[in-house]
């Protein structure tokens, strides 16, 4: 009896670590199916916020739950298409400016805050017989000497000072003595900054 008794006490206590150890490993393998179960969803929307601030707005987040993570990657689908439209309408308002610019029948130069040239349109090109190229992040002093605006003017320009229809002699090598009237009018980009562009049109 005493043998019998002390195989069953084994047998038992066998049984129950072998219960213990199994409820031990599906517990583990539960809470890991359960954290990846989560945890992939999440990872696919950060994935897809590093591509949207890389600037790729077409980047969508398909997530097959039915939870919150779902509702979080729909609310995400939905800021990054509006994202999307916003940029586009920008770059569509940016093409719609820069073609009205270039067709102004004045020439226009635009100029920073550090009095580099930002910007040229055609007609200044045409009038002046220079490219963007060569004028374009030069500064503006040195690009008015090449077209040969007189000194006053130049002056005038440097002083950041707004002003419109300025007389000034303009000596365009290979070509005759030109009169310009000259307008510098200050542009603000942000009310919060305090810096700004300056355009001058002659």
């Amino acid at each position: 009896y005493r043998r019998q008794a002390t195989e069953v006490k084994e047998n038992a206590l066998n049984l129950i670590f072998g219960v213990t150890f199994l409820s031990i490993f599906i517990g583990l393998v539960v809470s890991f199916l359960t954290v990846r179960r989560v945890s992939k969803p999440i990872v696919i929307v950060a994935k897809a916020a590093d591509s949207i601030a890389n600037g790729d707005y077409s980047h969508r987040v398909v997530v097959k739950t039915h939870d919150e993570v779902a509702l979080l990657a729909k609310s995400f689908n939905v800021m990054a298409e509006s994202i999307q439209q916003s940029q586009s309408a920008l770059e569509e308002s940016k093409r719609f400016t820069e073609n009205i610019v270039a067709t102004v029948p004045s020439g226009l130069l635009t100029i920073g805050k550090n009095l580099e040239v930002l910007s040229i349109n055609r007609s200044f090109c045409k009038l002046f017989n220079v490219t963007h190229e060569q004028v374009v992040g030069k500064t503006v002093d040195a690009v008015l000497q090449t077209i040969g605006l007189s000194q006053k003017c130049r002056d005038a320009i440097a002083e950041r000072m707004p002003f419109r229809n300025l007389e000034c002699l303009c000596s365009i090598p290979g070509k005759r003595e030109l009169t310009l009237n000259l307008t510098l009018s200050g542009i603000h980009l942000a009310e919060e900054e305090e810096e700004e562009e300056e355009e001058s049109l002659l």
